[in-house]
């Protein structure tokens, strides 16, 4: 369903979108400038979350491929607050 970060990556920012029945690459979603390590399907299907060491959330149209709208966050890595 979804890769990133895996070694010697020269785009490490990138979260590829794959058809788990087939195992057909669908999209790959890029603007993340370092490592992804998290990521989330909000409640609606439709919506997927990233979020990467440089410090954003992307929230993307998982259907289309589309960027909807970044945050920032401040916290490390693994820290909930």
């Amino acid at each position: 369903m979804i890769g990133s970060g895996y070694p010697n990556n020269p785009n490490p920012g990138i979260v590829m979108l794959w058809d788990v029945g087939t195992g057909q690459h669908r999209k790959t979603l890029t603007g993340h400038t370092l490592c992804v390590y998290s990521l989330a399907f909000i409640p609606d299907s439709r919506t997927l979350a990233s979020k990467s060491y440089d410090r954003t959330i992307r929230l993307w149209d998982a259907n289309i491929g589309q960027h909807r709208k970044t945050l920032k966050h401040s916290t490390g890595l693994g820290d909930s607050r």
